[in-house]
């Protein structure tokens, strides 16, 4: 199958490649973006992966940096700079698959191509939708929710409705690289076949104080238990011990690490289907940027971050020659709730 998706020039995306990277060079040769400390923020983010509710002070003490002088302040002062710079964001919680609490996936077009703008606000203030990503190619929204949706009200068209599962935020080993690099560097994975497991858990018992706090850490997993328990009106101790016993055991964390920050890497959200599904999301592990994996029904929706189309493409076409994709349908995002 060929890709779908909009026209791009290559030559502007070419030379944009180009810019960014030399314009990042000569931020390194200046020491204005040392390596070393990339490499603390790197550690810091696989921190917080291993312990979502990391305080400075443990922080410090895994980073060595620790006895007179050193202040446990200076390492999260490391950590601020990176949420400044969008080199991470905010974890977030990402509710498990529960029979009769399972999230939906729709592609959505537009019934008019008027304001399109207009109805990816609507679609923002929806309170019931969990993501809403507008899109450039053969669908204009991509959609998640657990609640039972008509989207007539937004006149909008499901062109494909699937369950969704437990969703991968890859951790980047390739950090370190170049993303062109880093895509060469896939080719050369040794696939071996086998899919994602699609595991759908036992009913959710929740009470109502435990799904007050899940929505409302649910963008980040470190908000401060105090300024929750302000909002929901309850004790501090109270929304700790919810979250932990409760509330984390049934989430999945995504935590995020762009070397060079969100904003310098374009964007592609790619549907492939592949008997391969396993390794392709270990493979993707060699770029430098996470990458969000969301495995559909019979396929997976993929956001890959990268500075050039041209290159992207050309990954993609030649995994599907080597066999290791079967078909891909490939989207460009726009704006993303």
């Amino acid at each position: 199958m060929r890709p779908i998706g909009p026209h791009v020039s290559l030559r502007s995306q070419a030379s944009s490649t180009c810019y960014r990277k030399t314009y990042m060079e000569v931020l390194i040769f200046l020491g204005m973006y040392p390596w070393k400390i990339l490499e603390t923020y790197y550690r810091l983010y696989k921190m917080v992966i291993d312990d979502l509710r990391l305080t400075p002070k443990d922080m410090a003490k895994r980073l060595g940096h620790v006895g007179r002088g050193r202040s446990p302040s200076t390492i999260y002062k490391h950590y601020q700079n990176m949420l400044e710079k969008k080199i991470t964001k905010n974890p977030i919680l990402v509710l498990k698959p529960f029979e009769g609490s399972q999230s939906k996936a729709f592609f959505c077009r537009k019934d008019s191509r008027d304001e399109l703008s207009s109805t990816f606000s609507s679609l923002h203030k929806d309170k019931r939708l969990d993501y809403v990503l507008f899109l450039s190619g053969s669908c204009d929204f991509f959609i998640t929710t657990r609640k039972d949706v008509s989207f007539d009200e937004h006149q909008l068209t499901v062109i494909e409705k699937a369950d969704l599962f437990n969703p991968v935020f890859t951790i980047p080993q390739g950090w370190k690289r170049e993303t062109n690099e880093a895509l060469d560097s896939l080719l050369g994975y040794d696939f071996q076949k086998g899919v994602i497991q699609r595991t759908v858990w036992n009913t959710l018992e929740w009470d109502e104080l435990d799904w007050k706090i899940y929505e409302n850490m649910k963008h980040n997993g470190r908000k401060e238990f105090a300024k929750v328990a302000r909002e929901i009106d309850v004790w501090p101790k109270t929304v700790q011990k919810h979250f932990f016993d409760h509330v984390l055991p049934h989430c999945t964390t995504g935590h995020y690490f762009f070397p060079r920050g969100y904003d310098f890497y374009d964007k592609a959200f790619l549907k492939i289907r592949s008997s391969y599904e396993r390794d392709l999301v270990r493979a993707l592990e060699r770029l430098p940027c996470t990458s969000y994996v969301y495995p559909l029904g019979k396929e997976l929706a993929i956001t890959i971050f990268h500075n050039s189309m041209t290159n992207l493409m050309e990954t993609m076409q030649k995994m599907e020659e080597m066999g290791i994709i079967d078909a891909y349908l490939l989207f460009v995002p726009l704006f993303y709730l």
